[in-house]
């Protein structure tokens, strides 16, 4: 399935909106210590059988995708993305390692020296109960000086840390909850992405063994 979600400005707004599209890195095409990964092999699910499971300590790479819609006249935007990451039947938490640019990837589009002016990035994540056994990880990243017709690869790790000795075995989800747009000026929001389902990739997760 595609998880693209499409966002537009309404017509009389000056500043554009854009589009969000997130996905997880082929878990075959990375060292599971290290995340990696590259966007032209993005997968939509992590459960195939041909898909190596994630464990204890590694991890799991997510892309967020973002391109600016393009227009006359240039504006610096903000984008925030609030993701989710969670376990179903192993104890765990998600952990969001770092998030970086993937500026070698021919996805990715900045119209600048990117030398001397890079988007600057911001993570903020906090823990809560999801009903489960395991904690709920939430993470808004924020992506600011952004301006129209860009694209930019961002790339997300997220370390599968256990707390307890479990059972093995599991589903992992990670989804893309929000994608907002706002004026750097202002902070004013002029666009939002909100599909939390059609955001959602799975992934199969292996805990460790214990009593």
């Amino acid at each position: 399935i595609s998880i693209v979600a499409f966002v537009s400005a309404p017509a009389h707004e000056a500043f554009p909106g854009g589009q969000i599209e997130w996905a997880a890195a082929d878990s075959k095409s990375y060292n599971h210590r290290n995340g990696g990964g590259v966007w032209s092999r993005r997968v939509t699910s992590l459960l195939s059988a041909d898909q190596p499971p994630h464990s204890c300590g590694e991890i799991a790479t997510f892309f967020a995708y973002i391109q600016m819609n393009a227009r006359a006249e240039s504006a610096k935007t903000i984008v925030q993305l609030k993701t989710e990451f969670g376990v179903i039947g192993v104890k765990t938490h998600w952990e969001v390692v770092r998030a970086v640019y993937d500026l070698n990837d021919d996805a990715t589009l900045l119209h600048r020296h990117l030398r001397n002016w890079m988007p600057k990035l911001h993570i903020d994540q906090s823990q809560k109960s999801s009903g489960h056994e395991n904690s709920l990880t939430e993470a808004v990243i924020t992506v600011d000086h952004l301006m129209s017709g860009e694209k930019l690869v961002l790339r997300i790790d997220s370390k599968l840390n256990c707390d307890t000795l479990g059972s093995l075995g599991g589903v992992g989800e990670a989804r893309m909850v929000e994608g907002r747009f706002l004026n750097e000026a202002t902070n004013e929001e002029y666009s939002k992405i909100e599909q939390k389902e059609a955001q959602l990739v799975h992934i199969n997760v292996r805990g460790i063994e214990g009593s």
